[in-house]
């Protein structure tokens, strides 16, 4: 059979929970020092999927699973013009399978994973030893944006482990509220989280927020109407939650008055 009669007959799928010990497998063989009992449960976070991620395998008409491509969701990704980012986290064809045209069209559907994750382009990497992931790399389209060496050296100082810290949500909350309440609670990679309090607040007539970052809120207590442009008001009673992807406007249109309207904002990708 030909390279092109070989690419043609083999289908392309999601990975499915009952592909896992020949995933495992090809994981294996991609990424060999890593411990069989990683494999395993990486493995099912993309054949489950979780959220942000998902995986696809070649398929030949014998029933074989020859390669597969495992992508990620990225906050960003270094030389990749997109946030979030689209990344391929891992492809592998088997070598008796290879150089017909498998890898491209595991590709294809990692463009429509992308695509259909709000991702404007996709991202991946290869070692500096590795020629050959870096010519299959420029032969599917992808073009070289940096070199990097990475370095580490060991910590000398005593490892201290962070401090847990905690409060309360629905307390500390000032018996005059002027102006709506915004307190830090945590910082993380890319991600933040806050407390909101309103009491009575609403955004001004006319003004919509529009932000560069991802917003989920969680309405813990009070009431609440957010206005999402071109989708009108949306009620919330505590409880209830919204994830705000970036660049969509939105605006608070309404909280109770004389009532404390508490949020839980968590921040991603800024």
């Amino acid at each position: 059979m030909t390279a092109r009669g070989l690419a043609s007959s083999v289908s392309v799928r999601a990975a499915r929970p009952d592909d896992l010990d020949v995933y495992v497998a090809l994981r294996a063989a991609l990424w060999p020092d890593c411990p069989a009992e990683d494999h395993a449960s990486e493995a099912v976070a993309y054949l489950t999927p979780l959220p942000g991620r998902g995986a696809f395998v070649a398929v030949t008409p014998g029933g074989v699973i020859a390669a597969f491509v495992e992508l990620a969701l990225r906050p960003w990704a270094e030389g990749v013009d997109s946030r979030p980012a689209a990344f391929v986290e891992g492809l592998f064809v088997l070598p008796e399978a290879r150089r017909h045209g498998l890898a491209r069209r595991l590709l294809d559907a990692a463009d429509a994973w992308a695509g259909d994750h709000g991702s404007s382009a996709l991202g991946s990497d290869a070692e500096l030893h590795n020629v050959e992931s870096q010519a299959l790399h420029l032969a599917v389209g992808f073009v070289e944006q940096e070199r990097t060496v990475v370095y580490a050296r060991p910590v000398r100082s005593p490892i201290r482990l962070p401090a847990v810290t905690g409060g309360d949500l629905l307390g500390g909350v000032p018996e005059s509220l002027t102006d709506e309440l915004f307190t830090p609670l945590c910082f993380g990679a890319n991600v933040r989280v806050e407390r909101i309090v309103s009491r009575g607040h609403a955004s001004p007539p006319g003004f919509w927020y529009c932000q560069d970052e991802d917003e989920l809120v969680l309405l813990i207590s009070g009431g609440a109407r957010l206005e999402i442009e071109g989708q009108g008001e949306l009620a919330l009673r505590p409880g209830q939650w919204v994830d705000l992807p970036r660049g969509v406007r939105h605006r608070v249109a309404f909280t109770e008055p004389g009532v404390d309207t508490i949020w839980l904002a968590v921040f991603r990708g800024g």
